[in-house]
């Protein structure tokens, strides 16, 4: 899976200088471009309905998994992560628990298979 490149939160000041969120981020991503043509698309953060627990676990965890080629398909990827954290269901779960489950997926992910799924707010999903 080619992830999408990290969005970059941030303000436009008084004197209308962007002043963003996490400019080490920006500037360490910025160096990757190096000699690269880029888009720069500058607009008003618009809250999306995809910027939820559920979007990040089936739009980047479940397919990071699955490319990771570790034997399981994508069909499957939920109910072996349901058993393996001991979680009947996450269609009821508060969203708070459902990032805690993502958070030990994440972890247990790179422990026992080498597999880094980014922080949520590392990647466009």
């Amino acid at each position: 899976m080619a992830l999408r490149p990290p969005k970059f939160f941030g303000v436009v000041d008084n004197g209308e200088h962007v002043v963003l969120d996490n400019p080490q981020r920006y500037h360490a991503y910025k160096t990757t471009l190096k000699g690269k043509r880029i888009e720069l698309v500058l607009r008003e953060h618009q809250v999306r309905s995809g910027e939820n627990p559920r979007g990040f676990y089936f739009g980047v965890v479940i397919p990071m998994l699955t490319d990771a080629d570790i034997g399981y398909e994508a069909h499957e990827w939920h109910d072996v992560l349901k058993k393996q954290f001991h979680v009947k269901t996450i269609a009821k779960m508060p969203n708070k628990e459902l990032w805690e489950f993502i958070d030990q997926i994440r972890r247990w992910a790179a422990q026992f298979h080498g597999v880094k799924i980014p922080e949520p707010n590392e990647i466009d999903y």
